[in-house]
């Protein structure tokens, strides 16, 4: 096991995997993940898609955060397990079932205020249907919402240089039966609920896609009401 980094990221309670080897890369004076994750283990790519395939597949998540420094328990309380025999298995999220494609890496979903507070990016947020925090009850941003440079998994958040506390000032805020779907669903492990919210994101990212305009208070207000 690698030892030799100065710092070693301790995985929180509800934290995002991507978000512990970010927190890694930040640590260890790296501004981008994935190129922190390719000198911790070489096998990686240095594509962005690469940080997507070490979230959803627990070996490579395991062999990446060994070379971290971290032990199997550790990554053991943030890996995602595979489920099934086929060639793309289903994951385990947060105690509910999903399709790999349903976790989304590309772009970084993100409350500001919460990040802020605790200092990583949760596991909900990875989810595509993820709309909005439960507890701030605002809309997630995966862009600054002053500047609008794109959040993405591999860059920290909060480099664009935008001033923290006004990026907490511009969050949209959201009903409370919009913030909380999500936290719904986990907490009552509603499987057949879940696969309704992602089934209507899915629809209205086609409308998207077709060109029709769909602005964020409709389609969050839309997953809020089912």
């Amino acid at each position: 096991m690698n030892r030799t980094l100065p710092f070693t990221p301790r995985p929180q309670v509800g934290e995002s995997p991507l978000s512990v080897l970010r927190r890694g890369a930040l640590g260890n004076y790296h501004s981008s993940t994935i190129r922190f994750a390719h000198a911790v283990n070489p096998g990686l790519d240095h594509s962005i898609t690469a940080l997507g395939a070490v979230a959803r597949n627990p070996d490579r998540l395991s062999t990446t955060f060994e070379a971290v420094g971290l032990s199997p328990e550790d990554t053991a309380r943030v890996a995602y397990l595979r489920v099934g025999n086929g060639r793309v298995d289903d994951i385990v999220w947060n105690g509910l079932r999903v399709a790999v494609g349903d976790l989304q890496f590309r772009r970084s979903k993100l409350c500001i205020a919460c990040y802020l507070e605790n200092g990583f990016a949760t596991s909900q947020w990875d989810h595509q249907a993820a709309i909005a925090c439960a507890k701030h009850q605002v809309l997630l941003d995966d862009a600054c919402p002053c500047c609008g440079t794109a959040w993405t998994p591999t860059d920290d958040p909060l480099a664009c240089g935008c001033a923290p506390q006004e990026m907490v000032a511009r969050q949209q805020h959201c009903a409370s039966n919009v913030a909380s779907v999500l936290d719904r669903l986990i907490s009552s492990g509603d499987q057949d609920g879940l696969a309704v919210l992602t089934g209507a994101w899915s629809v209205l990212q086609s409308w998207r896609v077709l060109g029709l305009e769909v602005s964020r208070d409709f389609a969050a207000n839309a997953l809020g009401d089912l």
